[in-house]
């Protein structure tokens, strides 16, 4: 049995957050700078640095910061499209994809209101994760 168009999908979209959360976390512990010459010029902030938002209570949710906690949730999403697709991991992982919606809600809120902060990287997380939950309930509720 082969892959179907819906786990390439979430495969992809996994791969893609799996690799903002990836940059966010060299970013944060000094291993990556954000301004070097194959970061996407979109990604480079002229008055704030990605270090400077990764440093803020709200990259840190739950006190693990949250690119942190991507990095695990990811894992867990690739074992889910490839083996378990309707088993415990399957249901923790949909609860948890809509958890990030939720979150993703009060971090926006919290880039543009409180800290006046455009992070299209952070945006494209975000949509990542909303798309990811939604393919999950429609999965899992085989609405089409």
């Amino acid at each position: 049995m082969g892959i179907t168009v819906t786990q390439t999908l979430l495969l992809l979209l996994t791969a893609a957050g799996f690799l903002i959360s990836f940059y966010f976390t060299g970013v944060y512990y000094g291993y990556l700078k954000s301004n070097v010459w194959w970061i996407p010029a979109f990604c480079r902030m002229e008055q704030h640095s990605c270090q400077s938002i990764l440093q803020t209570p709200e990259a840190r949710v739950f006190g693990v910061p949250n690119f942190v906690l991507g990095l695990l949730f990811y894992g867990a999403l690739v074992i889910v499209i490839l083996g378990d697709s309707g088993g415990f991991l399957f249901d923790i992982v949909v609860a948890t994809a809509l958890f990030t919606v939720i979150l993703a809600g009060y971090l926006v809120y919290a880039l543009r209101v409180r800290l006046k902060i455009d992070c299209i990287l952070c945006y494209t997380a975000h949509g990542i994760n909303t798309l990811i939950a939604a393919i999950l309930i429609i999965k899992k509720y085989d609405i089409l």
